[in-house]
């Protein structure tokens, strides 16, 4: 057509003008299209008609198409599927509701149980019934995100409905966080969409947006589109000339500048880039050679410092890959309650490592009941146990584990022993780290990303966190809610243990959620976190210049700064022992057990700085434990009084009489009524 392209939200009128043959019922339903959303009206619409005709030949009957008799008759018996494509989870679930709500797809039970969904949090069960053949008399209705575009291809699909958009993530650097965008698809992906009608038959493909939509040619390329932190810490590691954006804007669809400012501003604030000059910190050098993102990175060298690398390892598998709580449409409300009971200190990620490590304890045929019962993806565990074995391998590879290690072997060895993934028996760590141990972990490697608690007594629907701007550009902290698929989406104001928590992600959806989170205590952020920590006077400690909180007593900041000197120096100086001489150096919390660890693939571990670090560790565990559950809303606390029977050079000398002299209580004022912090 040679008319001039219609205005941005035409009437029927201008359609109707537009294509004067088309009749005006056409015309009413164009208006009411928004180009922006699905129209589940018409999904619901196409997808009755459809079953209507029984088959794809009288479907192309009746459109006035020319088909061969013995085509028609060969397509109407083969009882077509009809798959259609949606942006998302909440579409598919809308769009299955609303047709079970009809006559011709939900009075009917046989034809109700052929409404099925299809996406990555489904259990492998449900996402097989997707190739099953339905009844005589009963068309299959497949609703699927773009999973369905190039993975898997469904034989008895017939007829494609294209609601002609994706979901798709998207980093924003200046605020350094991901959103997930409802966009177009590109012309590359709806020529696949209605490439999967009629793979193995006749079959008929409705676009649900104009032809004369603007698509893009292809989806963007991912180096524009997601966080590149450990692309920069890669090209750092080849020591190519110049600076990350110079070597970064010769790539063909070079990143933006911001983009790239962002990555350098994270691995700066890491540890992993000097400000400076942009080379690689010896932490760098150690992050640069797993394959994971540089905050995983970086919670698996701190589990590994710290005698925790299993359940490091575990955590940031889970990360990386995709979670294993699976969410069935008809049982929703049971996996989120299974989900729930996994969970560990409040955390979300010590409960997928609770969940792990219950699967890897489980032998045989259980780990397969154990997964179906507690809605576990078992392809997901399974996955998980591989990168954490092949984490394990490049670990050993930079001397952050014992040296010698292979994947395969690992594996091997974890068979021969029960059916476990091998890990904890390669590295001689029959024990488990303390859970405030890991929570401080994950601190350190997430920080700065931590939520303040805002709004006090409320409850959980109420409930907002509060967020830096990483930009600094806004004078007000964001505020954003807890992801629904939290363990922690049912607690109010009071219900939590700490008035902070450290999160993974901070994804912009309909709106602004934080996902993966865990408590942070204040002792936690103050001894793990920032780069830079320091006295403002009268016992107010600021990390960062914009987390400050203050000490009670005051006396008691200098020695907490100490402590957090003494984390760091050991911290640094077992990563540049292992750098230079490829060897681990300690199990360091496990000497505070009289049972001695067991020898792993590769023999013991090096004793190094473990009668270094075990004292510290040791006052760090014993001090979140009497801090683990504040009274929400607690008054300013009033200073412990001296114990008799212990001298004065007992209670402040070193970490141990910090521990006698502060440790009964904890020691920070506030509780969610505030004090505690000034962004």
């Amino acid at each position: 057509l040679d008319a001039p392209p219609p205005p941005a939200h035409p009437s029927a009128a201008e359609w109707a003008a537009r294509f004067p043959r088309v009749g005006g019922a056409v015309c009413r339903a164009l208006e009411a299209l928004d180009p922006e959303a699905v129209n589940l009206q018409l999904v619901l619409e196409l997808c009755c008609w459809f079953r209507a005709h029984g088959g794809v030949g009288s479907a192309l009957r009746a459109l006035g198409a020319s088909a061969h008799s013995a085509t028609d008759s060969a397509s109407d018996s083969a009882g077509s599927a009809v798959l259609v494509f949606l942006p998302g989870v909440k579409e598919i679930d809308d769009a299955r509701s609303a047709l079970l709500a009809t006559a011709e797809f939900g009075r009917d039970g046989v034809q109700s149980e052929w409404v099925l969904a299809l996406h990555g949090s489904l259990p492998p069960d449900e996402q097989r019934r997707v190739f099953l053949s339905p009844p005589e008399g009963v068309v299959k209705v497949v609703l699927a995100t773009n999973v369905a575009e190039t993975s898997i291809t469904i034989g008895d699909v017939g007829f494609v409905i294209d609601a002609g958009r994706v979901k798709e993530e998207r980093y924003e650097p200046t605020r350094r966080m991901a959103s997930l965008q409802d966009v177009l698809v590109s012309r590359a992906a709806a020529k696949q969409r209605r490439g999967r009608a009629g793979r193995v038959q006749p079959g008929l493909c409705v676009h649900l947006f104009p032809s004369d939509a603007e698509l893009v040619a292809h989806t963007e390329p991912e180096v524009r589109r997601v966080a590149l932190e450990q692309l920069v810490m890669r090209t750092k590691a080849l020591k190519l000339a110049g600076t990350a954006e110079e070597t970064l804007s010769r790539l063909p669809e070079p990143p933006s500048r911001d983009a790239v400012a962002a990555a350098v501003g994270e691995l700066a604030s890491l540890g992993a880039l000097s400000p400076l000059d942009e080379t690689l910190t010896p932490t760098g050098r150690l992050l640069s050679k797993l394959p994971v993102d540089a905050r995983l990175g970086k919670l698996i060298l701190l589990g590994a410092c710290f005698g925790a690398t299993d359940e490091a390892l575990t955590i940031a598998a889970a990360l990386a890959a995709r979670s294993p709580f699976l969410s069935p449409v008809e049982r929703r409300a049971e996996a989120d309650e299974s989900k729930r009971k996994f969970a560990l200190m409040q955390s979300d990620h010590l409960a997928v490592l609770n969940a792990y490590n219950q699967f890897d304890q489980a032998h045989g045929e259980a780990k397969f009941g154990f997964a179906r019962e507690r809605f576990l993806g078992i392809k997901t565990l399974h996955a998980i146990a591989s990168l954490k074995r092949q984490l394990l391998e490049a670990l050993s590879g930079v001397g952050l584990a014992p040296p010698g290690l292979r994947a395969s072997r690992v594996e091997e060895h974890g068979r021969r022993s029960g059916g476990s993934d091998g890990v904890r028996l390669a590295l001689g760590q029959p024990q488990c780290a303390p859970q405030e141990l890991l929570g401080s972990i994950l601190i350190a490697a997430l920080h700065p990303r931590l939520a303040y608690l805002a709004g006090g007594n409320v409850g959980a629907e109420q409930l907002k966190l509060q967020i830096r701007d990483p930009s600094g550009e806004a004078a007000e902290p964001q505020l954003a809610a807890l992801h629904p698929s939290s363990v922690n989406s049912r607690l109010g104001g009071s219900d939590w243990a700490a008035p902070f928590v450290c999160f993974h992600e901070c994804v912009r959806t309909t709106k602004l959620y934080v996902r993966d989170c865990t408590p942070a205590p204040l002792l936690a952020a103050l001894a793990f976190c920032g780069a830079d920590a320091r006295s403002e006077g009268e016992g107010v400690l600021s990390i960062d210049g914009w987390l400050r909180m203050r000490v009670e007593p005051a006396r008691a900041a200098p020695q907490l700064l100490d402590l957090r000197a003494q984390l760091g120096s050991l911290v640094q100086r077992m990563v540049a022992r292992a750098g230079d001489k490829g060897t681990m150096r300690s199990v360091p919390w496990q000497s505070c057990h009289s049972k001695r660890p067991e020898g792993g693939l590769a023999g013991d571990a090096p004793r190094g700085d473990t009668a270094d670090m075990a004292p510290l560790v040791r006052a760090i565990v014993a001090l979140f434990r009497q801090q683990a559950a504040p009274e929400a809303g607690a008054a300013k606390k009033k200073a412990p009084k001296k114990k008799k029977g212990v001298s004065k050079r007992a209670r402040g000398a070193g970490v141990a009489g910090f521990v006698r002299r502060f440790g009964e209580r904890s020691f920070f004022e506030g509780g969610s009524s505030g004090g505690f912090h000034e962004y």
